[in-house]
């Protein structure tokens, strides 16, 4: 029994659980507020940089022009959600952000060099199908000018996620002998996506290690982020400045290849510096809103930061530093735009439309299936 294991009271897989659960909680506690997108942006925002950055802190505050770019790519794709969210119903808000796959297998080939398969235009096709399917029906004009914030709160997610599989993302370069190492994926959800490289290092190599800061007497934070691998790990938990993934497979131990990378960059710098952006942008608003604040208003917006994004984004990596696999990992968060509709229609009264919800069923089959056959389809490392 490994470490972690010995210090983890619940499966791994229930830490991500419970973290998907709470960020389905967003358009919820999003349509609680009376505040507008932009008073609950700055509060949401500020909360969850000052969060996340203390809850990483030993991974540094680093950050270069390639992190600022995705920083404001990542700033754009939250304030679009919780735009689209008070314009339209929570369901077409967080169903048509899913619609993400399709900007990722159009633009991949182009941003980040990844091959365009032929059964990728299945999934394209059958998204395309479902996201018709929101504009049919008796619509407001909020719900269309929702709708489309929403569609391109997807294109901004779909190239957030491109970006963090750049290997720039992590401050890796190529020169000469050296090599690099690309992100092979990422698990997205509504408000926080992380890359899977240290995941898929974990999970992999039983010889690897990684060493992450530990938070409350147990091992919180991640190499990367979103999911373990597919190659096999023992975590070794230790309070050490930096967190570190050691793969014996990897270029590092390889005498002919080296890579170079002293100074890693913290993993999630773009969530801490996109919220941080998307807060200085909105602060007028934020401020104006505070003599006029309720009770509800402060506990919605307190929630939403700290712990809808904080708290949840230190649960999953909680769960998946454990040993979730990151295809568990990868479906587990599909349930965040099935339950989040579902809490806004429980606790609010608002129902989707029949087709919104024909619409969204078929865009979440479709990115389900992909999914699943994209991992079927994934080389196995040469032992």
């Amino acid at each position: 029994m490994t470490a972690s294991n010995r210090d983890t009271k619940l499966p791994p897989v229930a830490y991500v659980i419970i973290a998907v659960l709470l960020w389905s909680t967003g358009g919820l506690f999003i349509k609680l507020t009376t505040l507008d997108a932009y008073q609950v942006t700055f509060f949401r925002s500020l909360l969850a940089g000052i969060t996340v950055a203390i809850l990483t802190r030993k991974q540094g505050l680093r950050i270069d022009l390639f992190g600022v770019l995705t920083s404001i790519i990542y700033a754009t794709l939250l304030f679009l959600f919780v735009w689209a969210t008070k314009k339209t119903t929570a369901a077409n808000a967080i169903f048509l952000q899913y619609t993400a796959p399709i900007y990722i297998l159009a633009l991949a080939p182009f941003v980040i060099g990844e091959k365009f398969h032929w059964r990728d235009l299945v999934t394209v096709v059958f998204c395309i199908a479902g996201m018709s399917l929101f504009f049919v029906g008796k619509l407001e004009i909020s719900d269309y000018q929702g709708n489309i914030a929403a569609l391109f709160s997807g294109v901004f997610l779909g190239l957030y996620i491109m970006l963090l599989k750049h290997p720039r993302a992590t401050g890796r370069r190529e020169t000469g002998d050296e090599i690099q190492e690309s992100e092979p994926g990422a698990v997205a959800t509504g408000d926080l996506t992380l890359p899977t490289s240290a995941v898929e290092a974990i999970s992999s190599n039983p010889q690897s290690e990684i060493r992450i800061p530990k938070f409350a007497g147990s091992p919180p934070s991640e190499g990367g982020v979103a999911a373990a691998s597919a190659d096999g790990v023992v975590l070794s938990q230790e309070n050490d400045e930096n967190a570190r993934i050691t793969n014996p497979h990897s270029a590092s131990n390889n005498p002919k290849s080296k890579i170079q990378n002293p100074k890693s960059i913290n993993p999630v710098i773009a969530v801490i510096y996109g919220n941080f952006l998307l807060a200085l942008l909105t602060f007028p608003s934020g401020i104006s809103a505070i003599p006029t604040m309720t009770y509800t208003d402060w506990f919605a917006v307190s929630f939403l930061g700290i712990i809808q994004i904080g708290i949840a984004y230190i649960l999953f990596i909680k769960g998946v530093t454990a040993g979730t696999r990151p295809l568990d990992a990868s479906i587990i968060g599909f349930i965040e735009p099935l339950l989040n509709p579902v809490w806004v229609f429980l606790f609010i009264g608002e129902a989707p439309s029949r087709w919104a919800l024909i619409g969204g069923a078929l865009i979440i089959t479709t990115v389900v299936v992909h999914t699943l056959v994209q991992y079927r389809l994934r080389p196995i490392p040469a032992a």
